[in-house]
């Protein structure tokens, strides 16, 4: 009898060890946890540019990504890199001023092929499950997607696709497009920062991001690059008289309620990717 119970004993803490065994196996034979949470990676690219020639071709010179974890709704990690331009290297003194960027910056930074290979390693540590988030088309249509086709540059796995915020906040709200400024305002938040600093402006649109998904506005792709060369964005999408009714009444709500009243929310962004 007391051979059977220690018997018993050592084969209950065999498959107790072999369960724990298993258990760190796939711990480290598959993705972590953080890999597998679901993030909006936002983005707010800073260029050169030129006050008087319209047709400069841009090139991205601060390259900031926020991940925002969806289930808690806050920045979680934060990718940021400037990058240095090869086909202008000379920043105008308007881009200069206009971003705080100096020549020495960029001067010291590395281009943009490697720049993005850097993001795509920090970008596989933190998540898989991730979309893009941009306040409006420009930041890939024009900046990244553009740049990378000119310069025949691998883009990042997943930027062709993207949430506009923009346009949400259009449908949502019934807040048209302007300054981003002007866009937090309507929400009653307040820009925080530098104004065109790309790692500040990218901080203020997480900010959008977490509030609109407080307020339960489905964040899904909503923009592509096919859709963005090709149509009219602001005759995309045309709102009937209730729509445009409720998007008031959405934003009178979230007007009148004061900033930080409510504690931390667990809500789960509706998305489609």
């Amino acid at each position: 009898m007391v051979t059977r119970f220690f018997g018993w004993i050592r084969e209950a803490f065999y498959k107790l060890c072999c369960t724990v065994l298993s258990v760190i196996r796939r711990c480290v034979g598959s993705p972590s946890l953080a890999k597998k949470r679901r993030c909006l990676l936002v983005v707010d690219f800073e260029c050169t540019c030129d006050k008087q020639r319209k047709d400069w071709i841009h090139e991205i010179i601060e390259f900031p990504v926020l991940c925002v974890d969806v289930e808690a709704l806050k920045t979680t990690e934060v990718f940021h890199r400037f990058v240095k331009p090869t086909e202008r290297p000379t920043l105008t003194r308007f881009c200069t001023e206009l971003t705080g960027i100096s020549q020495a910056t960029v001067d010291s930074a590395a281009p943009l092929d490697v720049v993005l290979e850097e993001f795509e390693t920090w970008r596989a540590g933190v998540t898989e499950n991730y979309a893009f988030v941009a306040d409006g088309p420009s930041d890939f249509r024009d900046f990244l997607l553009s740049e990378c086709a000119r310069k025949r540059i691998a883009p990042p796995l997943g930027a062709d696709r993207w949430v506009d915020l923009g346009e949400h906040l259009r449908t949502f709200y019934g807040v048209t497009r302007g300054t981003l400024q002007a866009k937090l305002e309507r929400l009653g938040l307040e820009f925080e920062g530098r104004p065109h600093s790309g790692l500040d402006d990218a901080r203020n649109i997480a900010a959008i991001a977490i509030k609109l998904a407080r307020d339960r506005c489905p964040l899904e792709i909503n923009d592509n690059w096919g859709i963005s060369r090709d149509i009219n964005l602001s005759r995309r999408c045309r709102r009937t008289p209730i729509e445009r009714r409720q998007a008031k009444d959405r934003l009178k709500q979230t007007r009148s309620r004061r900033v930080g009243r409510r504690g931390p929310t667990t809500t789960t962004i509706q998305v489609e990717w």
